[in-house]
């Protein structure tokens, strides 16, 4: 017999595994595909789905996934000191620990001119790939 704990963890590693090998992009589509999949309406929590990520990570990148956490994580520290006047907060992945294949490194500053921050990344050669919370 199947349980709904059964099923929403069931869900919680479909959800993951849609993520990680990236046919879904989103935490809330990963896991409606998931359910749908599995024929369910239960859907686990994002840390029930992140948790899963993080072991399937492991399981298929074992050691140079340690190595590569470290090396973002000393980038983040570099990029972080560089905007310190803009309180840098680390964010995402990096920060919980929880990297996969593609991760990038997500840090979060708050300023009232947004090109002052891009000025300064690009000065030092820092590539944006992405910046939210611009018109």
């Amino acid at each position: 017999m199947t349980t709904d704990f059964d099923l929403k963890y069931r869900v919680a590693r479909e959800a993951a595994t849609l993520l990680y090998f990236g046919a879904e992009k989103e935490y809330k589509q990963a896991k409606a595909r998931a359910a749908k999949t599995l024929g369910t309406h239960f859907l686990p929590s994002n840390l029930e789905v992140a948790l899963e990520l993080d072991k399937i990570a492991e399981e298929n990148e074992g050691l140079k996934r340690k190595e590569r956490l470290i090396q973002m994580r000393k980038e983040a520290l570099k990029i972080m000191e560089l905007l310190d006047a803009y309180c840098p907060i680390l964010i995402g992945s990096v920060w919980r620990g929880t990297i996969r294949q593609g991760s990038d490194i997500d840090i979060a500053v708050y300023a009232d001119e947004p090109k002052e921050i891009v000025n300064i990344l690009n000065a030092q050669g820092v590539k944006i790939s992405k910046r939210l919370g611009q018109p």
